[in-house]
Parts: structure tokens; C-alpha cells; sequence
């Protein structure tokens, strides 16, 4: 297999134009993973892009005030209002911690590529299995659809049945060479 063919069956597999799916699994794929991805990027912006203010103090070098910035994003952090003074006690600090911010950006990258999963898997499987599910399933609207020409939908169940006996009598999934 060369690397043009290689390059053509995955981009089928991951960005191709099927018919084979509904509503709900591009809910799924499309708009939930297009959603989560646009969230990611606005709270990786805002953590990577000097939102994050930690108080330094004014006679430190600008190495260790880029040390304390680069700490204070890896370690939780607690929340302060302007207008209040800084916590003295760790108690009241412990109170107002934050623990999750920093984490945000991956999980929802993460949630983004689970909800891909099935449909990289539905399409990996449709190409293996030598079975073109988007064409079955285009055929059959086909023959649904079409009530007053009868050879053309003759011709669509034709091809549907041609099709799944061709599957179902497959020497090679039958001796398991494929």
C-alpha cells in the first residue's frame, strides 16, 4: 500500500462526506466535538495569555517574577478580590482554592476526542468490513423514495441484496484472510 492511498483512506476515515449516519451522531462527532474544541481554546487563551495575576513582590528581578508566575500557574491557586486584603492564615487560603482551572483546556479536549471515537471507528470498520454502508443506505432511500419509476427501484433493492449476498458469501471473511 503506498502512502497516497494510505493518506485517501484516512482522510475517508476522518473527514469523509456519509450518508450512513443520523442526526444525533453528528450531533455527537460534528457539533459537540466543534463546541468543545472552541471552549478549549478560549480557556487555554485566558491561562496562557497573562490572565492569571499572581502578586509578586515589586524588588524581585524580572527572572524570579517569571518564576513565580510560571509556580503560581502550575500550583492551585486560591481566589482574591481586589478589594480585599491577601489571606494571612493557610485556613482561609485552603477555603478559597482553586484546584481545577489549569485542567479545564485538556479535559475538554479529551471529552472533544471520545465523542470522535465512534465515528472513527464506524468508519475504520466500514472500510475493513469491504461493505459501503453509505452506499446501502443511499440505495435504500433510493428505493424508498422512488414509487412511480419501478425499474429504478427495482434496480436499487437489486443492488442492496447484490451487495449484502456478496458480504455474506465473502471466501475471504469466511476463511479469515481478510
Amino acid at each position: 500500500m503506498d502512502f497516497h492511498s494510505l493518506m485517501g483512506q484516512a482522510s475517508n476515515v476522518m473527514l469523509g462526506k456519509r450518508n450512513d449516519d443520523s442526526l444525533s451522531d453528528r450531533l455527537n462527532y460534528r457539533y459537540t466535538v466543534a463546541i468543545l474544541i472552541v471552549l478549549a481554546i478560549i480557556n487555554m487563551n485566558r491561562l496562557y495569555t497573562d490572565q492569571i495575576k499572581c502578586w509578586v513582590p515589586a524588588f524581585f528581578t524580572p527572572n524570579y517574577d517569571e518564576y513565580v508566575r510560571s509556580v503560581c500557574f502550575v500550583q492551585n491557586t486560591y481566589y482574591v478580590k481586589h478589594a480585599d486584603k491577601t489571606p494571612k492564615t493557610l485556613q482561609v487560603k485552603k477555603e478559597n482554592e482553586i484546584l481545577y482551572y489549569q485542567w479545564i483546556p485538556f479535559l475538554l479536549l479529551i471529552k472533544a476526542f471520545l465523542f470522535y471515537i465512534p465515528r472513527i471507528s464506524w468508519n475504520t470498520l466500514g472500510l475493513k468490513s469491504g461493505v459501503q454502508v453509505s452506499d446501502l443506505v443511499e440505495s435504500s432511500f433510493d428505493y424508498k423514495l422512488s414509487t412511480a419509476d419501478a425499474t429504478h427501484r427495482q434496480m436499487c433493492l437489486d443492488y442492496v441484496v447484490d451487495s449484502i449476498d456478496q458480504y455474506c458469501n465473502d471466501y475471504r471473511r469466511q476463511s479469515g484472510e481478510r
